[in-house]
């Protein structure tokens, strides 16, 4: 199967709860569903914190649960200190606060721990309305998750619930708590994070890009702005990747970029790539932690052209 895929970038943020939270009967194997916006390429949901909210907030798998300062002094939540047992959040271990409900849809998880972090610069960057924080990867441990683009859903789902049809299975083990699955990259083997976080289509680490040869392809490419992160500018390069390969999966011509950055997350050698929302939206996906598998449908008649937009300079 092969798909050409887009990033969408920059739609005007509507409220989450245009759509309504649906709670579907246990027949269906179904939790609770509920709307995600795309803006930026990133997912955006509605989120209640101790009761109060809703607080916009970006899915992202493989991240950790952060809120920022505004929120943290809106529900006057006392700073527990710093966790030394979390990883470090751009070189830099953060306070962290307790909430005692974290609820989405009608799903309600109880004692969370969240980082604090300032948010700003991303949101002011990337023109977010809102942007209170991320929920990361606490709940696709806690449920299966599926992640419908068709209907613009994310559908927590029972152990037992029936799987989707036509679907590519692929097992994946964990990497700094985010889903890493065997791939090919322009024929190349390859260890691929999926990361809803990501607002690229496919993001190539420096060492496998090196060893793999395929930074040669962006040899002569402009350097440009491809992102903002929590440890600030992302400068790279971006050009066209023929093809990534997942299971019988096939995706072709995709817009990769390739970060310049000097140290630190894309200097991984445990990781080659990256696969963004620009990537994933190409299909239906299915997380389910309990048997690590992640499922990836394919959406009848998608087909769009691969864009990337760098972020203008003196956006920052």
């Amino acid at each position: 199967m092969k798909f050409a895929l887009s990033l969408l970038l920059l739609i005007p943020l509507t409220n989450c709860t245009s759509k309504p939270f649906t709670q579907v009967s246990k027949s269906s194997g179904q939790i609770t569903s509920f709307p995600f916006t795309i803006h930026d390429n990133r997912l955006l949901v509605n989120v209640f914190l101790n009761g109060q909210g809703p607080f916009v907030m970006i899915f992202d798998v493989g991240s950790e649960n952060i809120l920022t300062p505004e929120v943290q002094k809106i529900l006057e939540l006392k700073s527990q200190g710093i966790d030394f047992d979390a990883k470090p959040v751009a070189g830099r271990m953060l306070s962290n606060v307790h909430l005692k409900t974290v609820k989405i849809g009608s799903y309600e998880i109880n004692e969370q721990k969240f980082a604090v972090l300032d948010l700003n610069a991303i949101r002011k960057t990337f023109h977010f309305s809102h942007l209170d924080g991320v929920l990361g990867a606490e709940l696709l441990k806690l449920a299966r998750i599926r992640l419908n683009f068709d209907q613009q859903t994310i559908e927590l789902l029972e152990p037992g619930a029936p799987t989707m049809s036509a679907a590519q299975n692929l097992k994946f083990d964990w990497q700094n708590d985010k889903p890493l699955v065997e791939g090919k990259i322009n024929d190349q083997n390859a260890k691929i994070l999926i990361d809803t976080g990501d607002r690229s289509n496919l993001t190539l680490f420096r060492k496998f890009a090196e060893t793999s040869h395929l930074e040669k392809i962006f040899a002569h490419r402009e350097q440009v702005l491809t992102g903002m992160g929590v440890a600030g500018p992302i400068p790279g390069k971006v050009a066209s990747v023929q093809k990534v390969e997942l299971g019988t999966a096939e995706v072709t011509d995709i817009l990769a970029r390739l970060p310049l950055t000097q140290k630190g997350y894309f200097f991984s050698d445990q990781i080659s790539a990256s696969i963004g929302i620009g990537f994933l939206k190409g299909f239906n996906v299915e997380f389910d932690s309990r048997r690590k598998v992640v499922a990836l449908q394919p959406r009848k008649g998608f087909k769009e052209t691969s864009t990337f937009v760098p972020v203008p300079r003196g956006q920052f």
